[in-house]
């Protein structure tokens, strides 16, 4: 360098703000959710039950049930009907239950309606009252004023 040629000074740029929090790198602490729900897709994809295959491994052979187990299947089959039928009956019973409930109900509806009928009998004898009263006030009214007159 010849010390005669000059040297340019450097242009300073203003300094880099800092990025936001949601765009710095995560701390040891902080959890990564982009590579998290990118690691949860390819699981999905693959299939999150399913194992890795494994080639040397041969499926189990079925054990052939033996006799007492055949016994314990039929004994519970035999109360399994049992408590069918026993639900048949108590299903029976709840429909006569039901019935007799629903002949109640009727003969409620019939006293309603009796009592309805009497009630509308009822008032119309307080009506045809409230006029024979009008009229009888009209004529003791009549009376007096007639007997004043006297």
């Amino acid at each position: 360098m010849d010390p005669q040629k000059v040297i340019k000074p450097a242009k300073l740029h203003p300094p880099v703000p800092p990025k936001p929090k949601s765009q710095q790198q995560p701390k040891e602490n902080e959890h990564d959710y982009v590579a998290m729900d990118v690691s949860m897709q390819q699981k999905r994809g693959r299939g999150e039950d399913s194992a890795p295959p494994t080639p040397g491994k041969q499926p189990a052979d079925k054990k052939p049930k033996s006799t007492e187990e055949e016994n314990e299947a039929q004994v519970s089959n035999n109360d399994i009907f049992q408590a069918i039928i026993g639900l048949k009956s108590t299903v029976s019973g709840v429909e006569t239950r039901v019935a007799n409930v629903e002949s109640q109900l009727g003969d409620i509806k019939k006293q309603n309606q009796q009592a309805s009928a009497m009630l509308a009998n009822l008032a119309k004898a307080v009506q045809v009252n409230a006029k024979e009263l009008a009229d009888c006030i009209k004529r003791v009214d009549k009376l007096e004023s007639a007997k004043d007159i006297c």
